[in-house]
């Protein structure tokens, strides 16, 4: 994965994060944009400034919000992860269907074993096998992105309430921000569950598809 991307899949849910409490920030002042960048309305160069530092600062915010989904994850949701070894007998032998981490670095290792060793010994085309790796790869991308935006949306507002506690706050513009909020928030969990699903079921389904392929014939 080159720095650029790198640097974009960590920058989104720090992005999302600000924007969140920028919103609900905004509600709470009625959207009156003069309050909010009073402090640097008498000079617009300023405002590019503040972007800029916004922007910059949303890519380590990201990246610990994406230390934060990884946990939340493998420590309380990860069961999902079992639909990558159905019907994969030594993997259904070995793991322990308790131990969430621990069993997924076991089928982590399977899947990077199959791929990388036992694919070249098996009648299957690898050229397609790569783009179906590389579309596995992006899918798993994709599905941490959308996680990690779920994560960034629920901090967003834990931050402003925090913040906001014992302050005045125009409660007809934030129900109005909480509406499109709320929406955009089940329809990411609602994608977030598809796409993690499907990308546990393409492994399984890449792992199947070599360990049923024919043995290559060897020459004495």
């Amino acid at each position: 994965m080159n720095s650029e991307f790198q640097i974009l899949r960590w920058g989104i849910p720090g992005w999302v994060f600000l924007a969140t409490f920028t919103v609900f920030k905004l509600a709470a002042v009625n959207y009156q944009l003069d309050v909010f960048l009073r402090a640097i309305s008498d000079n617009p160069a300023a405002i590019t400034g503040v972007s800029a530092f916004f922007v910059a600062l949303g890519v380590p915010i990201g990246y610990l919000i994406y230390q934060i989904y990884f946990w939340l994850k493998w420590t309380f949701a990860g069961k999902r992860m079992y639909l990558a070894v159905i019907g994969i007998r030594v993997l259904e032998r070995t793991l322990s269907m308790k131990n969430k981490r621990d069993d997924w670095k076991l089928v982590e290792r399977h899947f990077d074993h199959m791929m990388s060793v036992v694919a070249a010994k098996k009648e299957i085309n690898l050229e397609d096998l790569a783009r179906r790796y590389e579309w596995y790869s992006s899918r798993t991308s994709r599905t941490h992105g959308l996680g990690s935006s779920i994560i960034a949306m629920i901090l967003g507002l834990i931050i402003f309430i925090l913040l906001s506690i014992g302050t005045e706050q125009n409660w007809y513009y934030l129900i109005i921000a909480f509406v499109p909020y709320s929406l955009a928030f089940i329809a990411t969990i609602f994608n977030y569950k598809a796409m993690n699903d499907s990308t546990f079921l393409q492994m399984n389904w890449i792992m199947k598809d070599i360990d049923n392929a024919d043995e290559k014939e060897t020459i004495d």
